[in-house]
């Protein structure tokens, strides 16, 4: 077990969105958070991915990541409606 906070995805989407914004570059208007997705558990990691991003600019993807590995060491997540397909990790 660990000791992570819970959330739903809807609520942790908008934490790690909002970082995202503030984060990517002034010129890429075009690229968003990829969306929480719930996952099996593996081991200790989270229960949780991020679906595939639907504009793949390397340096957004790179601040993605980022904010996907230090967000998936604080929070799980819950959703009684979930479906772990097309989750993946960045």
């Amino acid at each position: 077990m660990t000791d992570r906070t819970t959330l739903t995805p809807g609520r942790l989407y908008a934490q790690m969105s909002v970082e995202f914004q503030e984060s990517r570059a002034r010129s890429c208007i075009g690229c968003i958070m990829p969306m929480v997705c719930v996952k099996e558990s593996e081991g200790a990691g989270p229960n949780w991915g991020l679906e595939a991003p639907l504009r793949r600019c390397t340096e957004c993807a790179a601040i993605a990541a980022r904010i996907f590995e230090r967000y998936s060491a604080l929070y799980d997540v819950r959703d009684p409606t979930h479906s772990a397909a097309g989750c993946t990790s960045p």
